[in-house]
């Protein structure tokens, strides 16, 4: 009869009892100001600069800046908070939202009223080898084999707040969005 034992038991209930929790990626701090980034250590700002978090959303009028003075609101915002906030690379700002779009609600829930459109990141474009004259890419940049290396400081990286694309193309001049990022407390 040792043998009934096993048959009387509900499988699923010891199947689901021996297994671990899953671990989001992704959580939102405590103050709902931040989202942490578990597995990199990363604390997000849940608003991009010029947005306050205020009742559960991002209030107020996104600052819209070169990508040379995106590290100076991080300055800024250090100086306020004590906290080292800078502005992070496109490398971080694509795994985050892609961890941010894998967890219930999704992206627009973790980083709500984000503008639309680009974010400057710190990554600078670098490129390097001939250039293909006759590349419609190169014809649209402006690109001749006289200019490249005057072009190559003169655009960076930036990634769509809402999606996790990404382009290195954007020229530093155009004035856009910054969201910061620090190591969590």
């Amino acid at each position: 009869m040792p043998w009934l034992l096993p048959l009387l038991l509900p499988w699923p209930l010891t199947s689901v009892a021996a297994a671990p929790e899953p671990q989001g990626l992704v959580a939102v701090s405590k103050d709902g100001q931040t989202v942490v980034d578990v597995e990199s250590g990363l604390a997000w700002s849940r608003c991009v600069e010029g947005m306050r978090w205020s009742g559960g959303r991002c209030t107020g009028q996104a600052l819209r800046v070169m990508q040379s003075q995106g590290p100076d609101l991080a300055a800024v915002r250090r100086q306020a908070d004590g906290r080292p906030w800078r502005v992070p690379r496109a490398i971080e700002m694509r795994r985050v939202l892609q961890r941010a779009a894998g967890s219930p609600g999704g992206i627009d829930k973790l980083f709500p009223d984000t503008p639309e459109g680009w974010l400057w990141s710190a990554s600078a474009t670098i490129e390097a080898g001939p250039v293909n004259i006759h590349s419609y890419d190169s014809v649209m940049r402006g690109r001749t084999s006289e200019n490249e290396e005057r072009l190559d400081g003169l655009h960076g990286w930036v990634i769509d707040g809402h999606t996790g694309r990404a382009r290195s193309d954007m020229s530093r001049d155009t004035p856009l969005p910054v969201r910061l990022v620090r190591p969590r407390d």
